[in-house]
């Protein structure tokens, strides 16, 4: 009635916020999901559960079209509900697309969206967070082709490199997930392209958690964890930190040593340069002596 009275989208979203907060106040106050309790969806479900979900189809079905009118977090909100009132499809891929459009100002908390096993369980809906960063990409790419192709050339925008920390501090969030398998932990860290990264350190921590708390994986398990982390985009500390962990398989350890070493060698090779311009002998030598010891202590680090 007042879109057909044509009142403003941003007056008809307004109206739609303050609405949701009142009628499903239990369900949309807690953004982390943690408050929500669990009710068995079977023969005896409430009344009051079937009321709530109908009435959550029912506000996303008037959501205005427009974008930026609603909070990030009030999409989370009601996504959160759809998925833990199991919604219909079509309103749950709505809300999914709506995000997805707005990822980049998502915070992690926003994204664990809580989901329930008919015994009452509580899981996190990984599909729905899949969706949506795969959506964002998608969007991105496109949007990168249309201006010329730089997304294929490796040049990714300021959005898409937001979104890709986020994702990485989702992935040391939901590392300790007991039920979160390596199979779901690269499908997520592989739905960012690596070129979004300028740096793998925080894509490294959430590794090293999953690391920490899968201590009995074998040795090609734990490859496969570290596949989609490139160790040559891992700054100086965090190469110190790989060098000496672990729980990293070994070809990801020699990595970062290997990396460390090649930086040394190409430096002590710029030093000689040098020394051969201004002092010849001098220089030389105390360059060739510094390396000699340098790497003397690198040998017997790894010994």
């Amino acid at each position: 009635s007042m879109k057909q009275r044509g009142v403003k989208p941003s007056s008809l979203a307004s109206a739609i916020i303050t609405y949701t907060e009142k009628s499903l106040r239990d369900l949309v106050r807690d953004h982390s999901g943690r408050g929500v309790k669990y009710s068995d969806p079977g023969d005896n479900e409430s009344d009051e559960r079937s009321q709530q979900r109908d009435l959550v189809q029912s506000i996303v079905s008037l959501l205005p079209s427009d974008k930026g009118l609603f909070p990030v977090n009030f999409l989370c909100s009601l996504l959160r509900c759809a998925v833990f009132l199991d919604t219909s499809l079509t309103c749950k891929n709505e809300l999914e697309k709506r995000i997805s459009v707005v990822l980049e100002h998502v915070s992690v908390d926003d994204l664990l969206i809580p989901s329930f096993t008919y015994d009452g369980e509580r899981l996190l809906d990984l599909d729905s967070v899949r969706r949506i960063i795969s959506a964002f990409v998608e969007k991105e790419k496109n949007v990168g082709v249309f201006n010329g192709g730089d997304f294929n050339r490796g040049v990714c925008s300021v959005s898409l490199q937001r979104v890709a920390k986020t994702v990485d501090s989702y992935l040391a969030e939901i590392a300790t997930y007991g039920d979160l398998t390596i199979s779901k932990f690269n499908a997520i860290a592989n739905l960012v392209p690596k070129s979004a990264r300028k740096s793998d350190d925080d894509l490294y921590r959430a590794i090293d958690i999953f690391l920490k708390a899968h201590p009995n994986l074998d040795e090609i398990e734990r490859e496969k964890v570290c596949s989609s982390m490139d160790p040559l985009k891992l700054s100086y500390d965090a190469r110190l930190h790989a060098s000496q962990n672990k729980r990293l398989p070994v070809n990801i350890v020699l990595h970062a040593l290997y990396y460390d070493q090649l930086k040394l060698r190409s430096g002590v090779a710029e030093q000689e340069e040098r020394a051969v311009v201004v002092l010849p002998e001098a220089l030389k030598t105390r360059s060739q002596l510094q390396a000699d010891t340098t790497l003397a202590k690198e040998n017997e680090a790894l010994r």
